[in-house]
Formats: structure tokens, sequence, C-alpha cells
């Protein structure tokens, strides 16, 4: 299954993104202003 790999990687690269925009929104809701900075430079 050599198309699984392509395939899967893509998809984890999809799901690895928003999921590190979800923890960032949160992070930005729970500590507004300690992750202000740290949310800007992700962006």
């Amino acid at each position: 299954m050599v198309w699984w790999k392509g395939v899967s990687w893509a998809s984890r690269v999809e799901q690895v993104l928003c999921e590190l925009d979800a923890i960032r929104q949160v992070a930005c809701t729970i500590g507004d202003r300690k992750f202000s900075c740290w949310s800007r430079g992700f962006r």
C-alpha cells in the first residue's frame, strides 16, 4: 500500500494544522494577554 503513505501524510498535515489552529484559538480565549504575542507570531 504505497499510496497510503502519501494520502495519510497529506490528511495528517491538514489535521495537525486544524488542531494547531484550534489550540491557538482556545489558548487566546483562555489566556488572551498571555498568548497574544505568541498567537500573533504564529499567524
